[in-house]
């Protein structure tokens, strides 16, 4: 059988012991007692895919997965409609719960082709992209429907089935992998269908709504774009919402100083570096943070100035042939090396910073910053910087999995 999380994860147990033990573990990781065990059906997994509004049915299509991960995720399948058999339970169920939004139904149709129900999961499935491709936008359906606009065309393409793919790559050698994970600890050292947890985000969980609670409502801005663009009903489309994008940078809140320090936000060029965002972020105010030379020019052609760019990540100076712009706002190295490098390079930036991870408050592998003895790691800093004799400041950061407040290096 299986033993289920409230929200996410199920893990395949083979005796009382092993239930026992998933079940503590569970209940650990989720802090609730909220689960629920499901018997094992040996079948085909299929899925259901709907949007629906206000209780009743937008449009759904119907999904036989033909490719799935160990871990039972969807990476290729066939699309098709609705069988007229669950088409009526489905509207029922969806009007007696009065549902808005998406949905996706998992069944098993074991081998003698019986349809066993396995759950209900309240938003779009991932593969929904795969139903866009073959003709049918649900999302776009369940848009439609709530702006009170005509539906759209619901005739599959002749591309009913869909596939992902992966790409391997040649690892640069200035740019090398993370540390592996460290493995588990204990006799369950794999989480189940649905991969590692998500226990993390469980103090951040909502308590579930109350009945009668007001549905979300859209922005003015947001139906307006929506609006005007009811005429794309091509798919997939990709469409911009001028209004939508200009709102949100015109409610950026005003920071307030942190200990006589200054704050300001900066726009992550790699969030998207289209034109329209870069012109609405630079309106609002904002410096341009980079991770590659590369983004450092679009950050110039777009008006930032070297004085108004952040530079940092383990790959700022790629590639070698762009040229290095000199007098940007802050550089942040990932290690001591690499910030003893700078000092000795000439640049006249305004600030540089180094990224560590003292070992002492590891919590994960590497992801940003060197890993140092925390009381050398300052000796070391402080040194360089004083060895610039005062032409630039300095501000040592550490990474996030620290948990350590981040602050100045004293001169």
């Amino acid at each position: 059988m299986w033993i289920k999380g409230p929200y996410h994860e199920a893990v395949a147990v083979g005796d009382w012991r092993q239930l026992e033990q998933v079940r503590a573990w569970m209940r650990e990781g989720w802090q609730t007692d909220r689960l629920s065990v499901q018997v094992h059906v040996r079948g085909y997994e299929e899925s259901v895919c709907l949007a629906a509004y206000d209780g009743r049915l937008c449009d759904a299509l119907y999904m036989r997965k033909r490719i799935t991960t160990p871990e039972g995720k969807t990476w290729a399948g066939h699309v098709g409609e609705l069988p007229a058999d669950l088409l009526s339970p489905i509207e029922a169920a969806v009007r007696a719960i009065g549902w808005t939004g998406g949905a996706e139904i998992e069944v098993l149709r074991d081998v003698d082709g019986r349809l066993w129900w396995l759950e209900w999961n309240p938003r779009f499935p991932a593969w929904v992209n795969g139903a866009t491709l073959s003709g049918r936008n649900l999302p776009a359906a369940l848009v439609r429907r709530a702006l009170g606009l005509p539906d759209g065309p619901r005739v599959l393409s002749a591309q009913a089935e869909f596939t992902r793919v992966v790409l391997e790559v040649p690892v640069r050698s200035g740019m090398p992998l993370p540390l592996p994970a460290e493995p588990e600890h204990g006799q369950l050292g794999i989480h189940g269908k649905y991969g590692a947890s998500l226990s993390a985000i469980v103090p951040m969980l909502v308590p579930d709504e109350p009945p009668g609670a007001a549905a979300p409502t859209l922005s003015p801005e947001t139906e307006a774009d929506l609006r005007a663009t009811a005429a794309a009903v091509a798919t997939p489309h990709r469409l911009f919402l001028p209004r939508t994008a200009e709102a949100a940078f015109g409610g950026l809140p005003t920071v307030a100083p942190v200990e006589g320090i200054a704050l300001r936000y900066a726009y992550s060029l790699k969030t998207s570096p289209d034109a329209e965002y870069l012109m609405l972020a630079r309106k609002a105010g904002m410096l341009a943070e980079c991770i590659s030379l590369l983004e450092v020019r679009r950050a110039l052609e777009a008006g930032w100035r070297p004085d108004e760019i952040v530079l940092n990540g383990p790959g700022k100076w790629w590639p070698p042939t762009e040229r290095a712009v000199d007098g940007l706002r802050v550089v942040f190295c990932d290690s001591v090396e690499e910030l003893e490098r700078l000092a000795g390079s000439g640049r006249r930036d305004g600030l540089w910073g180094v990224r560590l991870s003292p070992r002492s408050c590891l919590r994960h592998p590497r992801a940003y910053g060197e890993h140092h003895d925390w009381g050398w790691a300052l000796a070391r800093c402080r040194g360089i910087l004083r060895g610039l004799g005062g032409s630039h400041r300095g501000c040592l950061w550490a990474s996030r999995a620290c948990h350590r407040p981040r602050g100045r290096l004293p001169p």
